[in-house]
């Protein structure tokens, strides 16, 4: 089946083309972490809550094939590799590993100093940046397990976190509990040197995530507002209202036209960039969980992760063909 690519124009006509294999979610389920590889040959989903699973699948044109499945306790975060051969996942244990996408392998493991209420993680090439309540922020090496270094310490608590698509740029969002609220940190990868910051008029920021070309920045916050940030002399250019986000809430279309956004009370919408306008959304029933909601590399499809512990796959209905 031949699917067109999401645009401005179709977005409001998607609907949900097939979902994986229905797992049986545990007490305590709170949504799944999604993520692709940057060729879309592989999907990867971390259940997150007390138990869940780490799994991932070879996408076949209309079949997704599982390749792994792994039992991972307080499971937070998954990413796949720029070449799409380890697949990186984080616990709230502060358990970070790297596994073999081919054979689902263990290839690499860092236990952190304690276990965190929150954890950021992001991957670029091969650089997986943590960041943690303490302010620390540090890059780890998934393919050779090991650390590369440490961050210049924020001081305030850190929550999410991204790295830009040309790795140069880490960047991190402050936690609330009384520190000061809606701050952006950036930092040099190259030096660990910290850069600007940028205040926002918020209590804290619930999620992030760079434009494919590395243009702009979305930051979500918790006064239900997306903020689009210009890279180059970082500067925000542009705020989207948006239902509250989800920790794992934002993904742009390839041509960064469109932003995906998850929502933390089971559903996912998709907004114009341009202008904020909300062209599709869904939900299901599941209110207590807030799952990733992650365009495809190639734009043509995007994937969700349901109340119920599967995967669905989002696209545009194939065309009719037209009698002679």
């Amino acid at each position: 089946m031949s699917l067109h690519t999401i645009t401005s124009t179709n977005a409001s006509h998607l609907m949900r083309l097939r979902q994986s294999r229905t797992r049986l979610t545990e007490p305590g389920f709170r949504g799944q972490s999604l993520a692709f590889d940057a060729q879309g040959r592989h999907l990867a989903s971390m259940g997150r809550g007390a138990v869940g699973s780490l799994q991932w699948w070879e996408l076949r044109g209309d079949s997704l094939r599982v390749c792994a499945n792994h039992s991972v306790t307080r499971g937070t975060d998954v990413g796949i590799l720029a070449g799409g051969d380890l697949l990186v996942s984080l616990t709230l244990k502060g358990l970070l590993q790297s596994w073999s996408v081919a054979d689902g392998a263990l290839r690499h493991e860092l236990q952190l100093d304690a276990i965190q209420p929150e954890l950021g993680m992001a991957l670029q090439g091969n650089s997986v940046l943590v960041t943690s309540p303490q302010g620390h922020a540090f890059l780890w090496d998934a393919r050779r397990g090991e650390q590369v270094r440490e961050l210049e310490n924020a001081s305030t608590p850190l929550k999410c976190c991204a790295l830009s698509p040309d790795g140069r740029l880490a960047v991190s969002g402050t936690y609330e509990q009384g520190h000061p609220p809606g701050t952006l940190r950036f930092w040099e990868t190259a030096t660990g040197k910290a850069l600007s910051s940028i205040d926002l008029d918020a209590h804290s920021v619930k999620a992030m995530a760079f434009e494919p070309s590395g243009e702009r920045l979305a930051v979500a916050t918790s006064e239900n507002q997306i903020h689009l940030i210009e890279v180059a002399n970082l500067r925000r250019v542009r705020s989207l209202a948006a239902p509250p986000v989800g920790t794992h809430g934002l993904s742009f279309s390839p041509d960064g036209s469109l932003l995906a956004v998850a929502c933390s009370m089971a559903c996912f919408i998709i907004l114009r960039t341009e202008d904020g306008q909300q062209l599709f959304s869904h939900s299901d029933t599941n209110d207590m969980q807030a799952s990733s909601a992650l365009f495809s590399p190639d734009g043509r499809t995007l994937v969700w992760g349901q109340g119920d512990g599967t995967v669905g796959v989002w696209g545009l209905p194939p065309e009719r063909s037209t009698p002679p």
